[in-house]
């Protein structure tokens, strides 16, 4: 019998691209199978511009934002960005969703309901 797939990975926010890639790169080395970066944005820098970069300085690991919402991104813009992802990391990108609660209140928006997260989901 097989044992269980354990897998690793990490996720960080950063207001600074150098030393997020720094990280990055010990991450990688260190064999995570996931990296992933926040989406706040009032607190840090872009997550897709951030997880193009992760891509291209890492080689196995699967990149991500962890999580986006459906306030601040329409849903056009996070498949057109997840998608641009996909195809540069040459199919390793991962898409966490979220209601938006921590990144919302930071601005002073409402987050989604399940109901909204449900519609956004959808399409996207």
């Amino acid at each position: 019998m097989a044992g269980p797939n354990v897998q690793f990975g990490f996720s960080r926010s950063a207001t600074r691209l150098d030393e997020y890639l720094e990280w990055v790169r010990v991450a990688d080395e260190a064999g995570a199978d996931i990296i992933g970066f926040g989406d706040g944005q009032d607190l840090w820098v872009d997550p897709y511009v951030t997880l193009t970069l992760t891509a291209a300085n890492t080689s196995r690991a699967r990149v991500g934002p962890t999580v986006t919402n459906p306030v601040t991104r329409h849903p056009a813009v996070t498949a057109g960005a997840i998608a641009s992802l996909q195809q540069f990391s040459g199919g390793r990108a991962f898409l966490g969703i979220g209601t938006g609660l921590s990144a919302l209140r930071n601005i002073g928006e409402k987050y989604a309901t399940v109901a909204e997260l449900e519609e956004y989901i959808r399409a996207v």
